[in-house]
Parts: structure tokens; C-alpha cells; sequence
């Protein structure tokens, strides 16, 4: 081994000596999938290439699947005893992401992998876009039931506006990640994956203000001395969920933008602590929030509300 080390080195010299610079190999594919890099040492031998650019912690990736799975399991269960159908939509994106982060100790244990990287990235990735279409739906209900009006933002237009919008975000960033998983295209992915991070960051800012006003316009509602009714806690699930939210798009743009293996993709305290868990806390907060357990008796609060002159902006 030594003896090899010498001889490359001396190489390495005469390269540098004489004004040219040996080009780095090319990556290639394995028939498993796996990519290898040449050994600069050994061109015979290829080695795997680390697709993380570290080494993923499997104890770390366990703790992840553990946590979100009882948070999703704890949530599912309020859901069909209240029988709150709509959000089995949160049920459904917590099993992708436990499925992803479940993908990530195989993963990590074969980082050359490309297809288990690019789907456990996916799954990792994706879910969170689709656990913000509940906060749509309860937004649009509330201001429906309550009589809250603004000019441009109807109950209508703020679920589906917003619904649209999202749907859009995520096929832009699973195209992007299909494109990543494909030779020659990897760049291309990136940009589509970064321009969908984006879209869905502003479309959570602009929700978060929209919620804003609705959260103000339903304290103007209330009569002076008069108890908070219990359906105003869901304004507290619906700013920190955009909270983590936020937070967690912020990374993620941040992560993306500069190009594969930046110095944010480098880091995985980053990656747990801006990603894995804001959107685990996203996945809590809905559990005490729950709608079932929040919106019993809205019914009867609004038709009180109702029967005040209506708030318009």
C-alpha cells in the first residue's frame, strides 16, 4: 500500500511538474445501481461514492422513524375517533415520511446506492408540502363558518388558491427529483427542485399572513369579557405549523441552491435540526390541536357569531 502511494504520488509530481493537471474519472454505475469513482490510487479498483458526502447515522435515522411513527399513529387514532376524514391527509404524509426516514438506514448503510438515495430523499423531501394542505382546508372552514369576509380571499379561494399552489410546488419538486436520478439531468433537477422550495416558501409566508389577519379578525369578534371559544386554539396549530414550516423551506432552499454537496447538504445536525424536526413538531402540534378535540361545539359557537354584523376587511 505504501509502495502504491508512492508511485501515485511521484505521478501526481511529474503531472504538476510539467503544467497539467490529471482529470478527475468520471463517476460510473454499478450493476446494482451503485455509483463508483476511480480510485486515484488504484485505477483498476473503483470505490463506492458516498452520495450523502458523509456518513448518514443509522441510530439517528431509527430515533426519526420511532418519534414520527408514534406522532402519526398517536394523530390517526384522534382522527377516526372523531372522525375528522380530512385529516387522514396528515396520517398520510407522516407514513411517507416515516417510510422515508426508514429508507434512510439501508441508505445509509449503501450511500452509493443512487436509486434508494433518490427515493429516500423523495420521501424525505416531499411529505411536508402535502401536510400544509390541512392548514388550508381548516383556514377556509373556520373563516366560512364564522362569517369572516375579506375582499379577495374567500373561504373558497383560500382553500383551493392555496391547494393549487401547493399541488404545484410538490410535481415541481418530485420532477426535479426524477430529473436528479437521471444521468445528464442532475443539474437541471436541482434548479426544478430549488424553484419548487420556493414556490411552496412563499405560498406558507403568505398563508402565514392571510392567518394572521383571520386570527385578528376573529378576536374583533368576540364580545369584551367574553371566554375564548375553543376553535380559536386552532389558530395556534395553524401559526407554528407554518412556523416549522417556514423554517424547514428556508433550509431546504438553502440546502439546494448552491449546488450538490453545499455545505448545508454536508451537515447532518442541519439536516435533523432544521428539517426532521420541525416537521416531527408540525406532526405533534396537531395531536393536543387536533381538530376533533378543538372544533367540538364550533358549530354552536358560530351560529352566535353569525348572528353579528360580519367583519370585512
Amino acid at each position: 500500500m505504501v509502495t502504491r502511494f508512492k508511485e501515485w504520488l511521484k505521478s501526481e509530481e511529474v503531472s504538476l511538474a510539467s503544467g497539467s493537471c490529471p482529470e478527475k474519472p468520471e463517476p460510473t454505475e454499478g450493476t446494482d445501481g451503485t455509483v463508483l469513482e476511480k480510485d486515484p490510487m488504484n485505477t483498476t479498483t473503483p470505490y463506492v461514492f458516498n452520495l450523502y458526502g458523509y456518513e448518514p447515522s443509522v441510530p439517528l435515522a431509527v430515533v426519526a422513524v420511532v418519534l414520527y411513527a408514534l406522532a402519526v399513529l398517536m394523530g390517526t387514532i384522534l382522527t377516526i375517533y372523531y372522525r375528522r376524514w380530512n385529516m387522514l391527509v396528515l396520517t398520510g404524509s407522516g407514513i411517507a415520511d416515516v417510510l422515508g426516514y426508514a429508507l434512510r438506514i439501508p441508505s445509509a448503510q449503501k450511500p452509493g446506492q443512487l436509486t434508494l438515495y433518490i427515493v429516500t430523499t423523495l420521501f424525505i423531501l416531499l411529505p411536508p408540502t402535502v401536510a400544509a394542505t390541512i392548514s388550508y382546508g381548516t383556514l377556509s372552514k373556520m373563516m366560512e363558518k364564522s362569517g369572516m369576509k375579506n375582499k379577495i380571499f374567500t373561504p373558497k379561494i383560500t382553500k383551493w388558491g392555496f391547494l393549487i399552489t401547493d399541488v404545484s410546488a410538490f410535481f415541481l419538486q418530485a420532477a426535479g427529483g426524477g430529473l436528479m436520478a437521471m444521468r445528464g439531468t442532475v443539474d437541471a433537477g436541482r434548479v426544478i427542485i430549488v424553484f419548487g422550495l420556493v414556490v411552496s416558501l412563499a405560498c406558507f409566508i403568505f398563508f402565514e399572513g392571510l392567518t394572521i389577519w383571520a386570527n385578528i379578525k376573529a378576536r374583533k369578534m368576540l364580545d369584551s369579557g367574553e371566554e375564548t371559544p375553543r376553535w380559536h386554539y386552532l389558530f395556534a396549530a395553524l401559526h407554528l405549523s407554518m412556523l416549522m414550516l417556514i423554517i424547514r423551506s428556508v433550509y431546504r432552499v438553502a440546502e439546494f441552491a448552491p449546488g450538490y454537496h453545499s455545505a448545508l447538504a454536508l451537515n447532518e445536525g442541519a439536516f435533523y435540526g432544521l428539517d426532521a424536526l420541525p416537521v416531527l413538531i408540525l406532526y405533534i402540534l396537531w395531536i393536543p390541536l387536533h381538530p376533533g378535540i378543538t372544533m367540538r361545539g364550533f358549530n354552536d359557537t358560530v351560529e352566535d357569531l353569525t348572528k353579528k354584523p360580519p367583519q370585512t376587511n
